[in-house]
């Protein structure tokens, strides 16, 4: 029985390496990388199965309507079927980090999806502990604008709430989580462990590296700037 390995991240543990990586070139005549018009599959599942699609924060942040989600969601679902009908005998592998985010109910409801074109689903994604999580998470946020101010509670990672959903649907034996330790990596790579362990053939000259960290002062400066930089820029 063919399967559907759905990477779930979790965030910040290299993922976007992994989906730039597949996306461009992945050959392997096991594996396919379904391919939903992005390399990041977290924005067509999100629109496609969640409850209110229109709330996601793609959405709100782009203004889109309530009709243009709705269109966008009929065509996610028939690109999806189509990548799931695929007549070769490859095992098939969705990536996206914010399936962490759908509930059990939004989860179920993509399993029933996969599921019901014969294919056999298994959950997959590193973990990082909470020190390691919560320092990524609040550079990304400084970078990307949405951080000003240093709340460690908001950083914090729940655990049960990311994972819980896979192994109720899926069952415990379906759910593998892998510790996210770069040093202990083939070459330190994140593409080449996560190819080792389910077996990929990948050439390393086709891994991109994506989402490279800022040094402690390129940080703190950038964070400065996000807290104060406005206030400035109003005086």
């Amino acid at each position: 029985m063919r399967k559907c390995i759905i990477h779930f991240g979790m965030h910040k543990t290299g993922s976007s390496s992994i989906q730039h990586s597949f996306f461009r070139k992945l050959s392997d005549k096991d594996f396919h990388y379904i391919d939903l018009g992005y390399r990041n599959a977290s924005i067509p599942i999100a629109t496609a199965f969640k409850k209110n699609p229109e709330k996601y924060h793609i959405h709100k942040r782009n203004a889109t309507s309530r009709e243009e989600v709705k269109h966008l969601r009929n065509k996610i679902f028939k690109k999806l079927k189509k990548e799931l009908s695929r007549t070769d005998s490859r095992n098939l592998l969705l990536s996206g980090e914010d399936i962490e985010y759908l509930d059990l109910d939004e989860f179920r409801a993509l399993y029933k999806f996969i599921n019901k074109a014969g294919l056999h689903v298994q959950a997959v994604g590193y973990v990082r502990d909470p020190k390691g999580f919560m320092e990524s998470a609040f550079q990304q946020r400084v970078k990307s604008g949405g951080l000003s101010q240093l709340n460690l509670q908001s950083l914090f990672p729940s655990y049960s709430g990311r994972f819980q959903k896979f192994e109720t649907v899926l069952g415990r034996e379906n759910v593998r989580y892998w510790f996210f330790e770069p040093s202990e990596f083939p070459e330190g790579c994140v593409v080449r462990d996560f190819c080792s362990r389910l077996g990929i053939k990948f050439s390393p000259d086709d891994i991109v590296r994506m989402n490279a960290g800022l040094s402690l002062p390129s940080l703190s400066l950038l964070f400065a700037y996000r807290k104060y930089g406005p206030r400035l820029n109003k005086s």
